[in-house]
């Protein structure tokens, strides 16, 4: 009898030990915001909504302070965005202290050598609960860019990073006022950056082949990756393509979005593969149980 449950059950362990191959674990940086001030939809609330359409996302928020478990424990770190009212303008910003220290003291970094990475001026989580969640038709869009870069980013060797509304850099001055001055600074080179508080444009109408087939725009059109009114607060320009790659770009045709070149891959699609999907795990652990029950057949065939 022992025998006989032997292989079933060894096929289970395959498609046990299979499925959780998808599954993200994300640290989802919110600095604090609660709401989106037009709407006083909850921020905490509208995230864990997107996390439930994507089974396998297991999201840990972390508001500020000290860090919630090692890095090794999460598959990418996703970063709020400082563009937005948030908080009704009582408090404007996420206060990224509590990141910038756990970057300052090594607990948690970055190479885009080795690292998925995702640095975009378009503040998709703001446009999530401002348009998303009130205007259905804008869904495809602004859910699949969130969906697409966090899953890519998530990918990749150890921790990889979503930077929504993000330089990478310290906060930037548009010569007026201090925009985001403790924005998160992860000491990324190998770009320049172009924008301010008053650049607000929406990304290109027509967007290459090439960029909207990398996995971080996977089945997006171009309407729907610009068709967020004002979306796009940075260019990003100067790349340096053994380190990035811009992805889409902006109606000044600088990139509103670039990747790090992880896979080793200078220029071009610097490796973005798409990002496994449940279906073929499943069907490559079918194709396992199969195996394991013929092999079993066998057994007592003979």
């Amino acid at each position: 009898m022992k025998k006989k449950w032997l292989l079933p059950l060894l096929a289970l362990l395959v498609l046990g030990v299979s499925l959780p191959a998808n599954a993200e674990s994300i640290l989802w940086y919110t600095g604090g915001v609660t709401s989106d001030g037009l709407l006083s939809q909850d921020y905490v609330s509208a995230i864990t909504t997107l996390a439930n359409n994507n089974p396998g996302w297991d999201v840990t928020f972390w508001s500020g302070g000290a860090m919630p478990g090692p890095a090794s424990s999460y598959n990418v770190l996703v970063v709020a965005s400082p563009e937005g009212l948030w908080n009704s303008n009582s408090s404007p910003v996420p206060d990224y202290a509590g990141l910038n220290s756990a970057i300052t003291q090594g607990t948690i970094s970055f190479d885009p050598s080795v690292n998925n990475i995702v640095l975009t001026g378009q503040d998709a989580d703001f446009h999530y609960l401002n348009q998303v969640l009130n205007t259905p038709s804008q869904q495809a869009g602004i859910q699949g860019f969130l969906q697409n870069a966090i899953d890519w980013a998530g990918s990749g060797n150890g921790m990889g990073l979503v930077a929504l509304g993000q330089t990478g850099l310290d906060g930037f001055n548009n010569g007026s006022q201090s925009y985001a001055p403790n924005e998160p600074n992860f000491g990324f080179t190998g770009y320049s950056v172009v924008g301010d508080l008053s650049l607000t444009q929406t990304v290109a109408n027509t967007i290459s082949i090439s960029d909207a087939s990398s996995a971080v725009n996977a089945e997006l059109t171009s309407d729907q990756l610009s068709n967020w009114t004002n979306s796009n607060h940075y260019e990003f320009d100067g790349l340096n393509t053994s380190l990035w790659d811009g992805i889409t770009t902006d109606g000044s045709g600088n990139f509103a979005t670039i990747v790090s070149t992880a896979n080793g891959v200078s220029g071009g699609q610097s490796g973005l593969t798409d990002v496994p999907e449940p279906a073929a795990v499943t069907a490559l652990a079918g194709v396992a149980l199969l195996a394991l029950v013929g092999l079993k057949r066998r057994h007592y065939s003979c």
